[in-house]
């Protein structure tokens, strides 16, 4: 969990591990309150893509849906048809746990990994879990805050944060191949490049952009990629080598 958020339901494990035994569950989601800095006020975020839930109809949702249901529809803002990737409101079976952990490999985690450290590790866990399921019980508040780890900062802090989301992609482009999945959505993760793109040039981040330019020349060997993610990765490759 963050170092700033707490739980509000000190019989919250509990009642998951039941509702994980009843069910035989592989991966439980519960909901999260939000509280704003400086602000008392505990709420429910309306916003789909804030509350941290998804808005399925079925009670548990099953593979091989279950790992394709972790990203948003491209070109839209409709969040109600995926999982949440943050992983402190969640339990999670521990042999699937560790499947994923063994998978990703202890060198991702490196000094690099400061933020969004969970994408990742969410990402693999929903491809080994078999099931999955959520259960309409407040248990996390969340602490919105001005500046964080994964916001604001010093100019050192976005630099390492520029690495941070490197590693990541390059991680996300292995899993997308070793398992067989579309490539293009790729495309839809890296537009959050394009905040880093401006410190990794202004900062001459030179092992940075060489690791990019070949993660870009890998992707575009990819006969499925789009013809839009072409001209993407082309025209970032151009700005790097400029």
């Amino acid at each position: 969990m963050d170092p700033d958020d707490i739980y509000l339901n000190e019989n919250l494990f509990r009642e998951l591990y039941d509702y994980n035994l009843k069910y035989n569950l592989d991966i439980t989601e519960f909901l999260v309150l939000q509280q704003k800095e400086g602000n008392n006020e505990i709420f429910f975020p309306k916003s789909q893509f804030m509350n941290h839930s998804h808005n399925f109809n079925k009670n548990i949702i099953y593979q091989p849906e279950l790992s394709n249901l972790l990203y948003h529809l491209p070109n839209s803002n409709e969040y109600s048809r995926t999982i949440c990737r943050n992983i402190w409101n969640k339990m999670i079976r521990n042999d699937i746990f560790i499947k994923a952990s063994n998978y990703i490999k202890e060198d991702y985690y490196n000094e690099y990994i400061i933020a969004g450290d969970d994408m990742l590790m969410n990402i693999v866990t929903y491809q080994f879990a078999n099931n999955f399921s959520n259960i309409q019980l407040p248990g996390y508040l969340y602490n919105q805050r001005k500046v964080s780890m994964s916001r604001g900062g010093n100019d050192e802090l976005k630099q390492i944060r520029a690495k941070n989301f490197i590693c990541y992609y390059q991680k996300f482009f292995k899993y997308k191949k070793d398992y067989k999945k579309d490539i293009n959505i790729l495309y839809y993760e890296m537009k959050n490049l394009n905040r880093k793109v401006f410190i990794i040039k202004r900062n001459n981040m030179t092992e940075c952009k060489s690791i990019l330019l070949d993660l870009f020349k890998h992707i575009l060997q990819e006969k499925v990629v789009s013809i839009q993610f072409q001209i993407y990765l082309q025209r970032l490759s151009l700005y790097y080598q400029n």
